[in-house]
């Protein structure tokens, strides 16, 4: 389909998320980003006749035909499609953050992107007639972020992290390594959706200060509804905060992260861990940190792994995550955007 392009609207510039908008004392609402939305809704009809459902039909017998829309920041995307039952329906998709941000990569707060989003969707009635009004609209996915600012080594929590304990019936965890010189990530989720910690300095290429961690939750259909966000009417600021608290529990990304002779001498002198079972430990977390999917036999020794590692933190076990003077126990707070560093005993 050919680009459309929509008349300026004027929306009042919206404050971003790092530079302190409401302050901490506000909660941890003031300080979640929306970075994504599509929502959707059945159509009456269309109002150009060259904006048609043309692509091939995908799988579930849909067929669709996005369009690129907007003028400036007010850019989205439309995609028009009928169902099996033959009802034409369409969704929008946009990023709200751009409005305040065009260059990429700040947040703007979930009150101005619902903002943001109302503006958009009567933008489209240049294209469609939605028959439902957007608090009525459907959402398919939210995707909400936090950052964490002054880091002193982002890659000790991307890297050692990938062994903390999450929640296993919620997704698998996974790592990848840098691209491109635009650091790593780590990641756990699954087709409901996804949580990802990575450097936002390196992403961006420097234009996010040094020592930045984002954390992005990607929210589709089933994440949503779970956390009773099934509409638009939903997304408040209770029920955002309410899905990024489980979601961060649930991966395991606020474990504490600790340098690997203090975990051998809290291990150690921890009298419910034998010493065979710290041999074990240390030999699982080794052979995960390269990669070798060895599990432990038996779902109990897994378990009782788990619990050792969500008690006295993940060892660090990379040369390049150390150096001198860092402090021995560390940990991202979600609700301050801060590592809590803890010194040796």
């Amino acid at each position: 389909m050919a680009d459309g392009a929509l008349p300026a609207r004027q929306i009042e510039a919206t404050s971003l998320t790092n530079q302190g908008e409401f302050g901490p004392e506000n909660g941890l609402a003031d300080h979640l980003g929306i970075d994504y939305v599509a929502v959707s809704s059945p159509v009456r009809r269309i109002r150009q006749e060259s904006f048609r459902p043309v692509r091939v039909p995908r799988e579930g017998g849909l067929t669709s035909g996005p369009i690129k829309v907007g003028h400036g920041t007010m850019s989205m995307t439309l995609e028009v499609y009928k169902v099996p039952t033959g009802q034409t329906w369409v969704t929008l998709r946009c990023n709200p953050s751009r409005l305040a941000d065009p260059d990429g990569w700040r947040l703007v707060t979930i009150v101005p992107a619902l903002q943001y989003l109302s503006a958009a969707w009567s933008m489209i009635a240049e294209f469609v007639e939605p028959s439902r009004r957007l608090p009525s609209a459907t959402l398919s996915r939210l995707d909400v972020t936090r950052d964490f600012n002054g880091i002193l080594l982002p890659r000790r929590y991307v890297r050692s992290l990938a062994d903390a304990p999450s929640d296993t019936r919620g997704g698998i965890r996974g790592y990848s390594k840098a691209f491109r010189d635009r650091g790593d990530s780590l990641y756990w989720g699954n087709r409901s959706g996804q949580a990802r910690l990575y450097d936002k300095h390196l992403e961006t290429r420097g234009r996010a200060a040094h020592g930045t961690l984002r954390w992005e939750v990607e929210s589709r259909r089933p994440w949503c509804v779970e956390h009773g966000i099934r509409v638009v009417h939903d997304i408040t600021p209770a029920s955002v905060v309410h899905l990024a608290r489980n979601i961060w529990r649930r991966s395991g990304m606020g474990t504490p992260v600790t340098s690997l002779p203090q975990f051998v001498k809290d291990v150690m002198t921890d009298p419910k861990v034998s010493d065979t079972e710290v041999r074990g430990l240390l030999g699982w977390l080794l052979a995960e940190s390269y990669g070798a999917n060895i599990a432990p036999k038996g779902k109990d020794t897994m378990k009782k792994y788990r619990d050792i590692v969500s008690r006295h933190g993940v060892p660090t076990l990379f040369q390049e995550c150390n150096h001198d003077g860092w402090p021995v126990h560390g940990r991202l707070d979600l609700d301050t955007g801060e590592e809590v560093l803890h010194a040796a005993l």
